[in-house]
């Protein structure tokens, strides 16, 4: 077909326009990216660890609407949340999505440790700052200079509750049940050799999987051997069936945990079966950062910050501090920001990060009893 001179001059107008139209199109979108920093949010909203990702939220939240006030360097900030479920599979689906389509340079993690292992070497090939609120497995010391977390690794938290079973409760006969996964294997080899550094040896160790139904074939096993003491490392409602069990099988000794006993389901059911537990907690000074964050938190939802509240929220004010630092919002330069910080004074307590990306922040061993 011949083309006229009218048609091509017509044609070459259209693609002017065309062009013309989709440069205004990009500038617009530009514009629009450019009012606002999006960070990533990889969290459990729903499922068995739905809990730990809400309370989570919920401080990240706060935090939001705190820098928002006035915003950060002339922006907003957004958080892209992705649901994990606690499933790492759906964890990795996640991370990917937010590096190559919503481009953030900074995830917080959520408190669930294969989970953070998952995504770790993602966020160490692409210099993404992976920031965990909870995760606690030994092994995420050596993840990577961009993976980094504000709670305390199993290897403290384990080597205290240890210390405190045999050299205040002078235990000398205790069971071990631990979920099969990073976190229970990392904190149970952590406990084990603490006791057998004091000279004894664990009364009998059994591993359950992540949601079972049914304990008690472990926890005939265990109370075979008469255990003064069980100490039980696995997420909350895998611990609440099993204390539920342990009661029905006539267990009478204390429960040794974790910080998942902060859980309010954990707590109800020791108490409900009259039972005691001494489980670990970072030790949190009342600063006024602490009482700060504790009224705001009343002040949005009405009611008292829950466990994990905090560190979302520091997670967050972290981010702020590191840009507010310089070099800029990319993942290399908030990473080197962020070890450079010394003593923030945040909601969960004083936060300074060593050589592997940890915080080291002081343990205490609390008593819940009926």
């Amino acid at each position: 077909m011949k083309i006229s001179k009218n048609m091509f001059t017509s044609l070459r107008k259209l693609i002017l326009i065309l062009m013309a139209a989709l440069v205004v199109f990009s500038l617009g979108c530009v514009k629009k990216d450019e009012k606002e920093i999006k960070i990533g949010a990889v969290l459990p909203l729903t499922g068995d660890a739905a809990i730990a990702g809400i309370n989570t939220r919920e401080g990240m939240e706060l935090a939001v609407s705190e820098i928002n006030q006035s915003g950060l360097d002339g922006k907003k900030i957004r958080i892209v949340y992705e649901d994990t479920q606690a499933d790492p599979r759906n964890a990795v689906s996640a991370l990917n999505k937010l590096i190559n389509v919503n481009h953030v340079s900074y995830v917080v993690d959520d408190s669930i440790s294969s989970v953070t292992l998952a995504l770790a070497p993602i966020a160490e090939k692409n210099k993404v700052v992976l920031l965990s609120t909870g995760s606690t497995a030994p092994k995420i010391s050596q993840a990577g200079e961009y993976i980094f977390r504000i709670w305390n690794s199993d290897s403290l938290e384990g080597e205290e509750l240890a210390r405190y079973a045999v050299d205040k409760l002078k235990l000398k006969n205790i069971g071990v049940l631990y979920a099969n996964n990073d976190y229970g294997l990392g904190l149970s080899e952590v406990f084990r050799s603490q006791l057998s550094e004091r000279g004894l040896k664990p009364a009998n160790v059994e591993s359950f999987e992540q949601g079972s139904p049914e304990y008690r074939t472990q926890l005939a096993k265990l109370l075979s051997n008469k255990p003064e003491a069980i100490y039980l490392v696995g997420y909350s409602k895998d611990c609440v069936k099993i204390i539920q069990q342990a009661k029905e099988m006539r267990y009478k000794g204390i429960w040794l945990g974790t910080t998942v006993m902060l859980d309010g389901t954990v707590t109800d059911v020791i108490k409900k079966n009259n039972y005691e537990l001494y489980y670990p907690v970072p030790f949190i000074s009342d600063t006024l950062s602490t009482k700060n964050f504790k009224d705001k938190f009343l002040l949005k939802y009405k009611k008292a910050p829950p466990a994990l509240a905090d560190v979302g929220y520091d997670a967050v004010m972290l981010f702020k501090k590191a840009v507010e630092m310089g070099g800029g919002l990319d993942g290399e330069s908030i990473g080197k920001s962020l070890m450079n910080i010394k003593k923030h004074d945040g909601a969960s307590g004083l936060i300074e990060f060593d050589k592997n990306g940890d915080v080291h922040k002081p343990i205490e061993v609390k008593l819940l009893k009926h």
